[in-house]
């Protein structure tokens, strides 16, 4: 982190992910962290609101009686999430964790000049991909682009080696986060990998929040409709849905482009 001039992380894990892997001490380096769970509150809510009448009073009974997190945190996953695909769930988060999102913008126009910023979940596909993707957006970049960058993940979280048939292998040991989605029900062939056509789904339900999606009988092909008007869709949103001031996004964009 050093090399690199970073001073400041903002974790975007959950309470209970930060508690099963701590982040590690950084000695004597001054960083500024901030913690901004973009899976709590609200987003919680729509998923538990997808649920059957008798899952959720089994939820309430789990936490409110018997005081079990982890049982109805498998509730949610095996009823609600292994349902979903990971752009459905992008699709609640820009809906749902539209503070977190809000609070995220104003540190990056708040530490603009002061050093280098990293921001991290689990796997950095997801919560991080989705954050990454909108900074992107505001400053421009062609999402085929934004697209190569996220499915490059995929090479990193290399987690082919250790998936068979949706299984885990048995000779070695997993990333705990495997571990964590196998005894949580999700399906590792949806949820360990980056999801081909993400990038541009997301672009897609921006355009549509913003009012700015094409119509059906639009003679202009989707992909060059996508790009042209996404541009203009992300500014929007980040004022009308995340309540972020246009100075707070001028700032962000102008610094990350001067970059």
């Amino acid at each position: 982190m050093i090399e690199n001039d970073i001073n400041t992380i903002i974790d975007l894990r959950s309470d209970y992910e930060r508690v099963e892997t701590p982040l590690q001490d950084t000695g004597d380096v001054e960083i500024d962290r901030y913690t901004i769970d973009l899976t709590g509150g609200s987003f919680k809510i729509a998923l538990f609101n997808k649920l059957t009448f008798v899952k959720k009073c089994s939820i309430l009974v789990t936490k409110l009686v018997r005081n079990d997190d982890e049982e109805a945190r498998r509730i949610i996953c095996k009823d609600v999430l292994a349902n979903m695909t990971l752009s459905e769930l992008a699709a609640i988060t820009l809906t749902k964790s539209t503070s977190g999102i809000a609070q995220i913008f104003k540190i990056i126009s708040e530490k603009s000049g002061k050093g280098g910023i990293l921001i991290h979940c689990t796997q950095g596909k997801d919560r991080t991909g989705i954050v990454i993707l909108l900074i992107f957006l505001l400053c421009g970049i062609k999402l085929k682009f934004c697209d190569q960058d996220y499915m490059i993940t995929n090479h990193y979280l290399n987690t082919d080696r250790w998936i068979i048939n949706n299984e885990l292998v048995k000779d070695e040991e997993p990333p705990r986060a495997l571990k964590a989605m196998v005894t949580n029900g999700l399906p590792l062939q949806v949820f360990a990998k980056c999801e081909n056509g993400w990038v541009d789904n997301v672009a897609d339900e921006l355009l549509r929040l913003t009012g700015l999606e094409r119509a059906n009988n639009s003679d202009i092909k989707v992909e060059d409709w996508r790009e042209d008007h996404v541009k203009s869709a992300i500014d929007l949103y980040l004022q009308q849905y995340c309540d972020i001031s246009i100075e707070v996004i001028t700032s962000v964009r102008d610094h990350l482009q001067s970059v």
